[in-house]
């Protein structure tokens, strides 16, 4: 998910820095109670750990990306069912 993004000026003509924010929403619901929603091998905390693998540092394969940075991981909903946590990402790159 798109979060935001901010345009920092590098040369006075035409250069750049962006500084965008991008989201990543992981969502888990278990009928065997809320540590298996959390913790199971299939958790959410297991799938929060898969997207952090796969993305942080990542440049998304463009040399002018500085690569996703993990800022924060946060809870958003967490119920006796349902886990839902969101991965916040900056990326970084020069145009």
């Amino acid at each position: 998910i798109y979060g935001r993004d901010r345009f920092v000026p590098v040369t006075r003509l035409a250069t750049y820095k962006v500084e965008a924010e991008v989201n990543v929403v992981v969502a888990q619901k278990s009928l065997r109670g809320d540590f298996k929603a959390r913790a199971g091998t299939d958790g959410a905390l297991q799938m929060l750990e898969d997207v952090k693998t796969i993305l942080h540092l990542n440049n998304l394969g463009k040399a002018d990306i500085v690569g996703l940075e993990l800022q924060r991981r946060d809870p958003l909903i967490l119920t006796k069912e349902l886990a839902v946590y969101i991965l916040q990402f900056k990326l970084e790159f020069t145009n």
